[in-house]
């Protein structure tokens, strides 16, 4: 049996049940917080990044753990904003 107020219960395949402790600040800020933390990192993949093809690659590899609901082409397209934005400033 579960403790709604404070785990979540699910089954695996073997049906077992397993319990997830809920994040105290909810289920969506905890996504808002994980994606902000992704563009944070890929904001770092531009500045490093030789060319904007690699930082876009290397941003879409990090997007598959991270944020798996975001697409790639979102991703490149911010990724292609983001490397305009910053490298401007040295053109």
């Amino acid at each position: 049996m579960c403790d709604t107020d404070r785990w979540y219960c699910y089954s695996n395949r073997s049906n077992r049940n397993f319990y997830i402790e809920e994040m105290s600040m909810g289920m969506s800020s905890w996504i808002l917080q994980i994606e902000e933390t992704f563009w944070d990192q890929v904001a770092e993949i531009v500045k490093d990044s030789e060319h904007v093809s690699e930082a876009m690659e290397r941003a879409v590899s990090l997007s598959k753990p991270m944020v798996p609901h975001i697409d790639a082409e979102t991703i490149e397209e911010s990724v292609g904003e983001m490397w305009n934005e910053f490298w401007s400033a040295y053109v």
